[in-house]
Protein backbone atom coordinates (compact mmCIF):
# COMPACT_ATOMS: atom_id res chain seq x y z
CA UNK A 1 0.00 0.00 0.00
CA UNK A 2 1.23 3.70 -0.78
CA UNK A 3 1.08 6.59 1.38
CA UNK A 4 -1.99 8.81 0.73
CA UNK A 5 -1.50 11.71 2.84
CA UNK A 6 1.88 12.11 4.97
CA UNK A 7 1.45 14.99 7.21
CA UNK A 8 4.37 16.42 8.80
CA UNK A 9 4.94 18.58 11.96
CA UNK A 10 1.57 20.73 10.47
CA UNK A 11 1.18 23.59 12.46
CA UNK A 12 -1.86 26.30 12.69
CA UNK A 13 -2.21 29.39 14.42
CA UNK A 14 -4.90 31.96 14.39
CA UNK A 15 -5.37 35.41 15.48
CA UNK A 16 -8.27 35.99 18.17
CA UNK A 17 -8.63 38.98 20.05
CA UNK A 18 -5.24 40.28 19.64
CA UNK A 19 -3.96 37.16 20.87
CA UNK A 20 -2.19 34.21 18.86
CA UNK A 21 -3.90 30.81 19.34
CA UNK A 22 -2.09 27.62 18.41
CA UNK A 23 -5.08 25.34 16.91
CA UNK A 24 -2.78 22.51 15.82
CA UNK A 25 0.72 21.91 17.08
CA UNK A 26 3.10 20.21 14.90
CA UNK A 27 1.34 17.48 13.65
CA UNK A 28 2.45 14.26 12.00
CA UNK A 29 0.11 11.93 10.22
CA UNK A 30 0.16 9.13 7.37
CA UNK A 31 -2.25 8.05 5.90
CA UNK A 32 -1.98 4.25 3.61
CA UNK A 33 -4.17 3.44 0.45
CA UNK A 34 -7.70 2.06 1.61
CA UNK A 35 -7.46 2.92 5.27
CA UNK A 36 -10.34 4.21 7.24
CA UNK A 37 -9.36 6.49 10.14
CA UNK A 38 -11.55 8.75 12.75
CA UNK A 39 -10.05 11.48 14.65
CA UNK A 40 -11.87 12.56 17.28
CA UNK A 41 -12.09 15.01 20.18
CA UNK A 42 -13.61 18.00 21.92
CA UNK A 43 -15.11 20.74 20.54
CA UNK A 44 -13.10 23.51 19.88
CA UNK A 45 -10.05 21.01 19.83
CA UNK A 46 -9.26 21.95 15.71
CA UNK A 47 -10.21 19.00 14.02
CA UNK A 48 -12.11 20.38 11.24
CA UNK A 49 -8.91 22.57 11.55
CA UNK A 50 -7.22 19.20 10.68
CA UNK A 51 -9.63 18.39 8.05
CA UNK A 52 -8.79 21.46 6.28
CA UNK A 53 -5.07 21.27 6.09
CA UNK A 54 -5.39 18.22 5.03
CA UNK A 55 -7.87 18.60 1.89
CA UNK A 56 -5.69 22.13 1.10
CA UNK A 57 -8.52 24.32 2.17
CA UNK A 58 -6.37 25.89 4.60
CA UNK A 59 -2.30 26.42 4.48
CA UNK A 60 0.05 25.16 7.55
CA UNK A 61 1.64 27.67 9.39
CA UNK A 62 4.57 25.59 9.19
CA UNK A 63 4.96 21.94 8.23
CA UNK A 64 3.80 20.33 5.18
CA UNK A 65 0.86 18.05 3.95
CA UNK A 66 1.57 15.57 1.14
CA UNK A 67 -1.60 14.13 -1.01
CA UNK A 68 -0.82 11.82 -3.60
CA UNK A 69 2.67 12.93 -3.92
CA UNK A 70 2.19 16.42 -4.15
CA UNK A 71 3.10 19.03 -1.40
CA UNK A 72 -0.31 20.96 -0.96
CA UNK A 73 1.59 24.57 0.33
CA UNK A 74 3.68 24.43 -3.34
CA UNK A 75 0.75 24.20 -5.74
CA UNK A 76 -1.06 26.95 -7.88
CA UNK A 77 -5.18 27.61 -6.78
CA UNK A 78 -5.19 26.28 -10.19
CA UNK A 79 -3.27 22.80 -9.61
CA UNK A 80 -4.61 22.73 -5.74
CA UNK A 81 -7.89 22.72 -7.31
CA UNK A 82 -7.50 19.80 -9.73
CA UNK A 83 -5.77 17.61 -7.57
CA UNK A 84 -8.77 18.14 -5.29
CA UNK A 85 -11.04 17.00 -8.32
CA UNK A 86 -8.69 13.74 -8.86
CA UNK A 87 -7.63 12.57 -5.58
CA UNK A 88 -10.21 14.11 -3.27
CA UNK A 89 -13.46 13.95 -2.05
CA UNK A 90 -15.53 15.78 0.39
CA UNK A 91 -18.66 15.52 2.94
CA UNK A 92 -19.62 17.47 5.58
CA UNK A 93 -22.28 17.26 8.36
CA UNK A 94 -24.78 19.64 6.05
CA UNK A 95 -24.75 18.00 2.30
CA UNK A 96 -24.28 21.00 0.57
CA UNK A 97 -26.43 19.73 -2.34
CA UNK A 98 -27.22 22.28 -5.32
CA UNK A 99 -30.76 22.65 -5.03
CA UNK A 100 -31.46 23.27 -8.71
CA UNK A 101 -30.18 20.08 -9.45
CA UNK A 102 -31.62 16.16 -8.90
CA UNK A 103 -29.54 13.94 -7.17
CA UNK A 104 -28.02 12.34 -10.34
CA UNK A 105 -26.88 15.92 -11.44
CA UNK A 106 -25.13 16.89 -8.22
CA UNK A 107 -23.00 13.58 -8.38
CA UNK A 108 -22.46 13.81 -11.87
CA UNK A 109 -20.87 17.39 -11.39
CA UNK A 110 -17.47 16.85 -10.23
CA UNK A 111 -17.14 14.40 -13.31
CA UNK A 112 -18.87 17.87 -15.61
CA UNK A 113 -15.95 19.82 -14.21
CA UNK A 114 -13.13 18.05 -14.77
CA UNK A 115 -14.48 17.85 -18.56
CA UNK A 116 -15.82 13.67 -19.10
CA UNK A 117 -18.46 13.75 -21.82
CA UNK A 118 -22.11 14.00 -20.52
CA UNK A 119 -23.39 10.84 -20.99
CA UNK A 120 -20.22 9.01 -19.26
CA UNK A 121 -20.30 11.44 -16.26
CA UNK A 122 -24.07 10.29 -16.10
CA UNK A 123 -23.25 6.44 -16.51
CA UNK A 124 -20.27 6.85 -13.40
CA UNK A 125 -22.95 8.93 -11.59
CA UNK A 126 -26.04 6.54 -12.08
CA UNK A 127 -23.42 3.47 -10.83
CA UNK A 128 -22.76 5.78 -7.69
CA UNK A 129 -25.96 6.11 -7.05
CA UNK A 130 -27.20 2.57 -7.47
CA UNK A 131 -24.31 1.83 -4.78
CA UNK A 132 -25.85 4.02 -2.29
CA UNK A 133 -29.42 2.79 -2.64
CA UNK A 134 -30.93 5.50 -4.45
CA UNK A 135 -31.21 4.10 -8.36
CA UNK A 136 -34.88 4.98 -8.39
CA UNK A 137 -34.21 8.69 -7.00
CA UNK A 138 -31.62 9.50 -9.34
CA UNK A 139 -34.15 12.46 -10.97
CA UNK A 140 -35.19 14.15 -7.42
CA UNK A 141 -33.83 17.46 -6.31
CA UNK A 142 -32.90 17.73 -2.69
CA UNK A 143 -35.89 18.99 -1.54
CA UNK A 144 -37.60 15.62 -2.48
CA UNK A 145 -35.08 13.30 -0.32
CA UNK A 146 -34.80 12.70 3.11
CA UNK A 147 -31.90 13.75 5.21
CA UNK A 148 -30.26 10.22 5.27
CA UNK A 149 -31.11 10.10 1.14
CA UNK A 150 -29.38 14.01 0.66
CA UNK A 151 -26.42 12.39 2.89
CA UNK A 152 -25.77 9.88 0.66
CA UNK A 153 -26.29 11.66 -2.43
CA UNK A 154 -23.59 13.34 -0.89
CA UNK A 155 -21.36 10.38 -0.33
CA UNK A 156 -21.78 9.54 -3.83
CA UNK A 157 -20.75 12.69 -5.35
CA UNK A 158 -17.70 12.34 -3.66
CA UNK A 159 -16.75 9.20 -4.39
CA UNK A 160 -17.83 9.34 -7.90
CA UNK A 161 -14.10 10.40 -9.16
CA UNK A 162 -12.94 7.68 -7.88
CA UNK A 163 -10.68 9.77 -5.58
CA UNK A 164 -7.37 8.55 -3.41
CA UNK A 165 -8.99 9.84 -0.11
CA UNK A 166 -12.30 11.02 1.09
CA UNK A 167 -12.40 13.60 4.12
CA UNK A 168 -15.47 13.71 6.07
CA UNK A 169 -17.03 16.52 8.73
CA UNK A 170 -19.60 14.62 10.64
CA UNK A 171 -21.19 12.92 8.18
CA UNK A 172 -23.88 11.46 10.56
CA UNK A 173 -23.83 14.43 13.12
CA UNK A 174 -27.41 15.67 11.34
CA UNK A 175 -29.03 12.55 11.49
CA UNK A 176 -31.22 10.26 13.49
CA UNK A 177 -30.06 7.22 15.01
CA UNK A 178 -31.63 5.13 12.65
CA UNK A 179 -30.18 6.57 9.04
CA UNK A 180 -27.03 7.41 11.11
CA UNK A 181 -26.39 3.84 12.07
CA UNK A 182 -27.25 3.48 7.88
CA UNK A 183 -24.79 5.69 7.02
CA UNK A 184 -22.10 4.03 9.43
CA UNK A 185 -22.40 0.43 7.48
CA UNK A 186 -22.67 2.53 3.85
CA UNK A 187 -19.41 4.24 4.89
CA UNK A 188 -17.72 0.40 5.94
CA UNK A 189 -18.96 -1.20 2.87
CA UNK A 190 -17.77 1.33 0.57
CA UNK A 191 -13.93 1.69 2.28
CA UNK A 192 -13.57 -2.45 1.37
CA UNK A 193 -15.18 -1.93 -2.05
CA UNK A 194 -13.55 1.51 -3.70
CA UNK A 195 -10.26 1.20 -1.79
CA UNK A 196 -10.32 4.73 -1.21
CA UNK A 197 -8.79 6.10 2.47
CA UNK A 198 -11.71 7.74 4.65
CA UNK A 199 -10.60 10.44 7.14
CA UNK A 200 -13.70 10.63 9.78
CA UNK A 201 -13.71 13.67 12.21
CA UNK A 202 -16.84 12.73 14.15
CA UNK A 203 -18.49 12.92 17.81
CA UNK A 204 -20.19 9.27 16.91
CA UNK A 205 -18.25 7.02 18.91
CA UNK A 206 -19.81 3.91 17.17
CA UNK A 207 -18.94 5.07 13.81
CA UNK A 208 -15.33 6.04 15.26
CA UNK A 209 -14.74 2.18 16.34
CA UNK A 210 -16.28 1.27 12.66
CA UNK A 211 -12.66 2.79 11.76
CA UNK A 212 -9.63 0.80 12.00
CA UNK A 213 -7.31 3.54 13.53
CA UNK A 214 -9.06 6.53 16.08
CA UNK A 215 -6.60 9.55 16.63
CA UNK A 216 -7.70 11.97 19.45
CA UNK A 217 -6.51 15.71 18.74
CA UNK A 218 -6.23 17.30 22.56
CA UNK A 219 -4.23 20.43 22.97
CA UNK A 220 -3.31 20.56 19.58
CA UNK A 221 -1.42 17.14 19.10
CA UNK A 222 -2.78 14.31 17.64
CA UNK A 223 -2.18 10.76 19.34
CA UNK A 224 -3.28 7.31 18.45
CA UNK A 225 -5.78 5.84 20.76
CA UNK A 226 -7.42 2.98 18.90
CA UNK A 227 -4.79 0.92 15.77
CA UNK A 228 -5.14 -1.80 13.72
CA UNK A 229 -3.79 -4.14 15.90
CA UNK A 230 -5.76 -7.26 17.54
CA UNK A 231 -6.79 -6.30 21.07
CA UNK A 232 -6.67 -2.46 21.54
CA UNK A 233 -9.71 -1.23 23.01
CA UNK A 234 -12.43 0.06 21.57
CA UNK A 235 -12.95 4.36 21.92
CA UNK A 236 -15.63 5.13 24.89
CA UNK A 237 -16.05 9.21 25.72
CA UNK A 238 -13.53 10.46 23.73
Amino acid sequence: MGTVIHCQAASKSYRQAGLRVEVLKAIDLEIEAGESIAIVGSSGAGKSTLLNLLGGLDQCDTGKVVVAGEDLGKLSDKALANLRNHQMGFVYQFHHLLGEFSAIENVAMPLLIRGLPKAKAYQKAAALLSDVDLAKRADHRPYALSGGERQRVAIARALVTEPAVVLMDEPTGNLDEGTADKIQQLIKRLNTEHNSSFVIVTHDNHLANLQQRVLSLHDGHLKEIKGKERGVPEVSGA
